[in-house]
């Protein structure tokens, strides 16, 4: 793949100017942004020992998160299905031809991704964590592929693009498409990506209708728990008045805040440069956090109104040394910004 190139948009502007639920334009798209999609979403951005880590956070940095490509319009490569291999920043090539048409089929409402330059599929080989996490490896699969998620969608805001997350998909038409066995590595989720084309207010709604595999069929109580709950969680065609399952939660009723958060100011770090530092960190100084940098973060955690629509997802602070902040626990109040204290025992200890 061509040199990964650096568009410098400072990462507070794509932050609070992200906005989903625009149409696709039917431009293409360049190799070389492509390129430096691939490379800020999930690809090798620094050096431990051997080790090449990756631009998103992984648990215990064993990366279970792999990227697949379904390109249909990319300057100077053949449609088809591609595996990015992450140490040496190139596309491997699965299948030849012209398979979003294939993965347009998988999705409950089709038109999300219609005239997409390309396709970003997220799967995770589960293995790489259970031996050390055990049962809850599941979780950490899941939550690195939203760290690799949020890099992709931000990385594309950045360089002008337009992106499409369909959350309701059929797995196993996916996990064929690509070639996998549905066990031991499976797809987790999809990112459509391609030049903006406008509002997608009016877009059509479901041609079919899914559900939990779990509601119709019977899962074995055999084998590993990540497999037999990834299996039941799958979807497929089916009536989904079948469901068991809700899939909104009511908002908690507003909290009012006690203490008002100052406005922070906006570092001038690209979004770029913020992702090629993104790491755990290993340990922390003593020193304590000033409350205009909490400020920030829980702004930029949660401001964007994009998260409106996240009902039931409460932002809690857990504070033990924050300037002018007495220790305890807190919620945040986006609307508001501000902190309701939900207690003041300190929870270091704990």
């Amino acid at each position: 793949l061509p040199a990964v190139r650096q568009p410098g948009r400072p990462f507070v502007d794509v932050v609070r100017s992200y906005r989903p639920g625009q149409r696709f334009g039917s431009a293409s798209c360049e190799l070389s942004a492509l390129a430096s999609l691939l490379h800020f979403t999930n690809g090798a951005t620094g050096q431990y020992g051997r080790r090449k880590l990756r631009a998103a956070p992984s648990a215990g940095a064993l990366y279970a998160g792999e990227l697949y490509v379904v390109v249909a319009r990319v300057d100077g490569l053949p449609p088809g299905l591609y595996y990015y291999e992450v140490d040496r920043h190139r596309l491997l090539a699965v299948r030849q031809g012209s398979f979003l048409s294939d993965l347009q089929g998988a999705l409950e409402r089709p038109a999300e991704i219609a005239d997409a330059a390309f396709a970003v599929v997220l799967t995770n080989v589960f293995g790489r964590y259970s031996w050390r996490y055990a049962n809850r490896a599941y979780r950490y699969a899941l939550i690195d592929n939203g760290h690799i998620g949020e890099n992709l969608r931000l990385a594309a805001a950045s360089a002008g693009l337009a992106d499409a997350s369909p959350l309701r998909f059929c797995d196993d038409t996916v996990n064929d498409l690509l070639g996998l066995d549905g066990r031991t590595e499976a797809v987790c989720a999809l990112h459509a990506i391609g030049s903006p084309g406008g509002s997608r207010a009016g877009i059509a709604t479901a041609v079919r209708q899914l559900v939990e595999r779990q509601t119709l069929v019977e899962i074995s109580t055999a084998g590993r728990v990540t497999e037999r709950y990834h299996e039941a969680t799958k979807l497929m065609p089916g009536d989904r008045s079948a469901s068991t399952g809700s899939e909104s939660l009511d908002s908690a009723p507003p909290t009012t805040p006690s203490t008002s958060l100052p406005e922070p100011s906006s570092p001038a770090m690209t979004l770029e440069a913020a992702i090629d530092i993104r790491r755990s960190a290993e340990t922390f100084k003593t020193l304590p956090v000033q409350l205009a940098d909490l400020s920030f973060v829980l702004q930029m955690a949660a401001s964007n109104e994009a998260l409106r629509r996240t009902q039931g997802v409460r932002l809690f602070a857990v504070v033990h040394r924050v300037a002018g902040l007495e220790p305890g626990v807190y919620e945040y109040i986006p609307s508001a910004h501000g902190l309701a204290p939900v207690s003041y025992t300190h929870l270091r200890a704990h």
